[in-house]
């Protein structure tokens, strides 16, 4: 299962849909500092849920980018699913569903 800052990083490497370095991802997530960055990203990328893109500049200094793999997508949706297995005698499908279309 993923860490609150695991899926945090991942969620925003998803929603910029562009290749980000460590810096870029930190500045949107202003609790992370680059340290804890530099090793959410080791693990992220030890366990194939991203990738390194290419090098860009931050600031004076090349820095790698980051994307996430197709794998962090089916590993999110698998948390999802353990997480909902816990609550599915209180909450039916289609009560999630439901919220889910609302989102």
């Amino acid at each position: 299962m993923l860490s609150q800052r695991e899926i945090d990083m991942l969620n925003i490497l998803w929603q910029a849909k562009k290749p980000m370095t460590c810096s870029d991802i930190v500045a949107e997530k202003r609790e992370l500092t680059q340290n804890t960055g530099t090793a959410v990203i080791r693990r992220l990328l030890a366990d194939g849920l991203i990738e390194i893109h290419g090098t860009a500049y931050c600031g004076r200094v090349l820095g790698r980018t980051y994307i996430p793999t197709q794998k962090s997508k089916e590993v999110i949706l698998q948390d999802f699913v353990e997480q909902y297995r816990g609550f599915k005698d209180v909450i039916s499908v289609n009560e999630l569903v439901e919220k889910l279309e609302n989102l």
